[in-house]
């Protein structure tokens, strides 16, 4: 069974992320801030990240530049619910980052599965059929 590490500080938000991606077939692992995102990629072989960007202790960003240095294929979607303002769009930073993927919050359910869909349909990635649409 693949593995899924979501990081979100709004409670509600990880749960979602975390049913949505358990109905796909993966396991999922929780965090409430990117600070030990090091030492779970140690401890844990991941197959997909969904960071939230704004976050205490450790945002988003730090953790996309942490997971770029230690594995430069694992997906990373990033998600942010901050306002959209031509000097501020986080998301494009996200992915000028390394982020495999944005959503903006609010999204649907399925705007989360179709980007995962979209991720791990990339060559290479390794995962088992059932995810991968072989």
């Amino acid at each position: 069974m693949p593995t899924a590490l979501v990081i979100d500080d709004q409670p509600n938000m990880r749960a979602l992320i975390s049913a949505i991606l358990s109905r796909k077939g993966f396991e999922v692992i929780t965090a409430e801030d990117g600070r030990r995102v090091e030492q779970t990629l140690n401890d844990i072989q991941l197959d997909l990240v969904v960071t939230d960007i704004f976050m205490p202790n450790a945002d988003g960003i730090e953790v996309i530049r942490a997971l770029r240095r230690h594995n430069r294929s694992l997906p990373v979607i990033a998600v942010s619910g901050a306002e959209y303002t031509a000097e501020a769009d986080f998301l494009r930073m996200a992915k000028m980052m390394g982020a495999s993927g944005t959503l903006r919050k609010p999204f649907q359910p399925k705007e989360l599965t179709d980007v995962v869909d979209r991720l791990l349909n990339l060559p290479g990635l390794g995962l088992p059929p059932k995810l991968n649409g072989a």
